[in-house]
């Protein structure tokens, strides 16, 4: 309840762009995998495509490796098999999935960080 109480004093009315922004996100992580499996090739149906992404998802949030590493690539392949896209472009499609929603976002917040840290150096405590 604790945690609930502080998600709520922190997003206060603000919480219709909370949630905008995090149905954008998966909108757009959706979009890269559609534009992934069209760039290789992989004709799919898109609501099928989109059930192989809301798996993956699903898979992402188990916590025994970040970001799902290793589950995202084996259930995304493996459903995007299913939904009739050749294994070898299911995985290649995944590859190209994860390159953009996973590993590119890793030096661009590294960067950010240091740009933060930066503008707003840390203030130490004087005893």
């Amino acid at each position: 309840m604790e945690q609930r109480d502080r998600v709520r004093e922190t997003l206060g009315r603000r919480w219709p762009e909370a949630l905008a922004a995090a149905v954008g996100r998966w909108g757009f992580e959706y979009f890269v995998l559609l534009v992934a499996l069209e760039a290789i090739g992989a004709h799919a149906d898109p609501w099928l495509v989109l059930l192989a992404f809301v798996a993956a998802s699903a898979l992402g949030m188990i916590p025994l490796t970040p970001g799902g590493l290793g589950f995202v690539e084996a259930g995304l392949t493996g459903t995007l098999a299913l939904a009739g896209v050749h294994a070898d472009l299911a995985v290649l499609a995944t590859l190209g999935f994860r390159l953009v929603s996973f590993w590119l976002p890793i030096p661009a917040g590294l960067i950010a960080a240091w740009l933060f840290r930066r503008r707003f150096p840390r203030v130490t405590a004087r005893a």
